[in-house]
């Protein structure tokens, strides 16, 4: 069927991506895998506080799903949930731990995030500008193509997201293009 061909095509291009990432040390060892690591997990950060929450993808999202394949370890992996609502304080005593934040709410730039939240400025991936935004490319409408296209293309969304993590890693060769995704404000 149809259905069945994109299924397939999917679950074909995430194995091409897996396989790449572990080849190139970034995708840890799982239980029933004997591969290892080469490299140090990077931590994630992801979401951002509004009124005093700190609004986060829990551990069955598609976010914490991304970041896991892309090669990540996101700090509230073991969370269940599609979606937390933490007190600012207690993210703000581990958000310093990690070595990237991606998508930080709805803002456009660094001085926009400071603004709803000043405290962020103490989050080292603040800090040292590894913050990456899901916003940078448009599609034909305007709208965030991250929404549009990039579910369609999960090879290139993976790579663009583990790129963000490990950023000397290659495109592996079946990347139509190397347009990206993710970018520091």
């Amino acid at each position: 069927s149809l259905f069945g061909d994109i299924r397939v095509g999917y679950l074909m291009q995430t194995f091409e991506i897996k396989s790449f990432l572990g080849e190139m040390g970034v995708v840890k060892a799982t239980p029933d895998s004997k591969a290892s690591a080469s490299r140090p997990c990077v931590r994630v950060l992801a979401g951002m506080a509004y009124g005093g929450v700190w609004h986060a993808p829990g551990a069955d999202s598609y976010t914490a799903r991304l970041i896991k394949d892309a090669g990540g370890c996101y700090l509230w992996e073991s969370e269940p949930g599609s979606e937390l609502r933490l007190p600012l304080e207690k993210v703000l005593a581990i958000a310093d731990s990690a070595d990237v934040w991606v998508n930080p709410g709805m803002f456009s730039s660094a001085k926009e995030i400071l603004a709803a939240e000043p405290r962020v400025k103490k989050i080292r991936a603040f800090r040292k500008k590894k913050v990456f935004q899901n916003d940078a490319r448009r599609g034909p409408g305007g709208g965030n193509d991250f929404f549009e296209s990039a579910p369609t293309r999960p090879v290139e969304l993976l790579w663009n997201l583990a790129k963000c993590f490990y950023p000397d890693i290659p495109a592996p060769k079946n990347i139509n293009s190397v347009d990206t995704t993710y970018e520091w404000y």
